[in-house]
């Protein structure tokens, strides 16, 4: 039995497509963190949960929030709290790699951008479901002093086809991209999933026949 173009292109659970979609989130969501560094706030802490450790780019703090941001939860707690990204323009990566930094005194003033990126076909549904679950990381960080900015414009919510939100271009020019790479960028996310989608369309093909 053959699936439809939505399901194969977002909800099938066999383990080789679920790595493809998380393949496909992790180059979109590296694609706005790149364009976020390349920007007017470069060098700015950058937290971005795609992909492994071991792979993240020099310009990422690492895959989880540092226990300083939220020194009142415990490790546990914190490593529930897994936003895409976690973009602080102000407040310089080169300061936080040293082991023994506790954080700014001035939390209020750094603004902590919460950045959600995400695949699907009911853009509104998912985006309802992204803004509940980052809602408790806005919570236990503003109780510690930050400011956040977590709304939809930070919910970057991709057509399996190669849709964009209307949002995104803006909201990268927002946080300190030049209008040019905020457009090329979109322009490549695009293309990566218009490719993407392609591969996994074939790649399910195959296994439907091998099945038969």
């Amino acid at each position: 039995m053959t699936d439809s173009g939505a399901h194969k292109l977002g909800g099938c659970t066999h383990p080789t497509m679920k790595g493809m979609y998380i393949n496909r989130h992790n180059q979109a969501t590296r694609l706005i963190a790149e364009c976020l560094h390349n920007g007017r706030h470069r060098g700015g802490l950058m937290i971005m949960d795609a992909g492994k450790t071991d792979n993240l780019p020099q310009y990422c703090h690492g895959t989880h929030i540092p226990g300083w941001m939220l020194p009142h939860l415990t490790k546990e707690e914190i490593s529930c709290l897994r936003p895409d990204i976690l973009f602080i323009p102000t407040l310089a990566l080169w300061k936080t790699k040293n082991r023994h930094y506790r954080g700014p005194q001035d939390k209020k003033q750094h603004v902590a951008y919460i950045i959600e990126v995400g695949y699907t076909g009911e853009l509104q549904h998912t985006e309802k479901q992204n803004m509940e679950q980052h809602a408790k990381l806005k919570e236990e960080l503003t109780k510690a002093g930050w400011t956040v900015c977590y709304n939809d414009a930070q919910i970057v919510t991709l057509g399996s086809t190669g849709t964009l939100p209307k949002s995104l271009t803006p909201m990268l020019c927002q946080l300190g991209v030049h209008p040019e790479q905020a457009i090329r960028t979109s322009q490549n996310i695009h293309q990566q999933t218009v490719d993407m989608a392609g591969t996994i369309i074939h790649t399910r093909r195959v296994m439907e026949n091998t099945n038969k």
